[in-house]
């Protein structure tokens, strides 16, 4: 307005906490549970981004993910300031989900696939 002095305009940004997603700068975390079998077998899940897309993640084929291990999407964090054409990364922590107990033939099923996996090429030759 003529003839009142100019002041500065004071702008405060209050950060929501969500429900899934913690910012840290331009990068987010989020945490994830798999089950005991997702761990070992391989994952696929399909979640909704702050923007409303939907992003599939998965894991590479054999990996094994381990409880709290850190998996990284890169690029699908928040973009950057001042060049939001580049984005941060998004990390997710896993924890797996462990079964309470175990019938007869899981045990037996399951001891059976972990004996195989400690043998060595020699010893897989000779059975």
């Amino acid at each position: 307005m003529p003839d009142i002095e100019p002041g500065d305009v004071v702008v405060q940004v209050i950060q929501k906490k969500h429900a899934i997603f913690m910012r840290k700068g331009a990068d987010l975390m989020m945490k994830k549970q798999i089950t005991l079998a997702e761990a070992l077998t391989g994952f696929k899940f399909t979640m909704r981004h702050l923007d409303g897309r939907y992003v599939k993640i998965e894991s590479a084929g054999g990996q094994v993910i381990k409880p709290d291990s850190l998996m990284t999407a890169s690029g699908l964090g928040m973009p950057f300031y001042k060049k939001s054409y580049q984005s941060g990364n998004l990390f997710i922590t896993f924890s797996v989900k462990f079964p309470d107990s175990l019938n007869d033939s899981q045990i037996s099923n399951l001891g059976s696939a972990l004996k195989s996996l400690g043998k060595s090429k020699s010893e897989e030759g000779e059975a």
